[in-house]
């Protein structure tokens, strides 16, 4: 298998698994995004309720035009770095034990047992892809928060609908308004993200070594955990890059990364965790079973296009 072929098969595999978790979780996200904007005494079930009566249920996706454009693009990307990691620790690991199994012989001893890959490839290979995909969401994801911040009677019918609308207000040269935050967001975590899944997966292996569970298993209970410890990581700066991109701050230079942390620190009485896990609850509601799904229609996409492309 050649790595243009592995690229992508990677990529397109990863373009399936976004295209299948984002509507799915579109209403949480809504919510949320509504949430970390709000002042501290707003409730999530009292924004739904709002949001629904305001523009009925389909005020629930709003926002879901530009995902469904950029969430494949960005997974493919993703996953692509995670694939390059993953087969270059697959890679190292082969060469280091062919080593060992040379110095072994040459010492009269048997060979060594295989060792698992190492993580720091796939950690990086992650890292790579979210810092990638960084440059292409940003701008997306400032359309999105404005669509799902508006009312109904300002809400753009998509995606140009909506882009028009906020860079008509914001102007063109803002359309870089909050990437520093997203890279602090979307690079380590994603490191941790395909690292934590990985490792998950090895982990369930050593311990069901004759595969008594069902093989959706792995990638579902794996990307939920992964899921769970990337975002404890990331969760800070996306309530951060939240802020940032908001529409209060159309017409206006937006604060930093800094300031608007500031903001948030004095909003919750110089309460960190408060601070900067305010609806922490939330994106995990969203986070889990969607990177679950994303992880488990990646794995199935990946071995169906490796079937057919021979």
């Amino acid at each position: 298998m050649t790595i243009s072929r592995d690229v992508c098969i990677d990529a397109g595999a990863g373009w399936v698994a976004g295209a299948a978790s984002i509507f799915a979780s579109q209403p949480l996200d809504t919510v949320l995004t509504r949430l970390q904007q709000a002042p501290p005494a707003a409730r999530p079930a009292s924004l739904a309720l709002q949001l629904r009566r305001d523009g009925g249920l389909r005020a629930l996706w709003r926002g879901a035009s530009p995902l469904a454009w950029v969430v494949p693009v960005q997974n493919a990307l993703l996953f692509a770095g995670y694939g390059m990691g993953e087969r270059f620790a697959a890679y190292a690991s082969a060469e280091r034990h062919a080593d060992a199994a040379t110095a072994a012989r040459a010492g009269g001893a048997a060979a060594p047992a295989t060792a698992a890959p190492p993580l720091a490839p796939i950690f990086v290979g992650g890292c790579a892809g979210g810092v990638l995909q960084c440059f292409v969401v940003s701008p997306v994801e400032l359309v999105k928060v404005h669509l799902q911040s508006s009312s109904p009677k300002e809400a753009g019918a998509g995606l140009l609908a909506g882009a028009s609308k906020v860079y008509a207000t914001i102007g063109v040269p803002a359309i870089w308004r909050g990437l520093s935050a997203t890279l602090l967001r979307d690079g380590l975590p994603h490191g941790v993200w395909f690292a934590s899944y990985e490792w998950g997966k090895r982990e369930l292996a050593a311990r069901d070594p004759d595969r008594v569970l069902p093989t959706a298993a792995a990638p579902l209970s794996c990307g939920a955990f992964a899921a769970t410890v990337a975002w404890a990581v990331g969760y800070p700066a996306d309530i951060v890059k939240t802020r940032i991109q908001s529409p209060a701050h159309a017409g206006r230079d937006a604060p930093s990364v800094l300031a608007a942390a500031r903001e948030l620190l004095a909003e919750s009485g110089g309460r960190p965790f408060a601070a900067f896990y305010r609806g922490f609850g939330l994106k995990l509601a969203r986070a889990v079973p969607m990177n679950a799904l994303s992880f488990f229609a990646y794995e199935r996409a990946k071995a169906a296009l490796e079937g057919a492309w021979v």
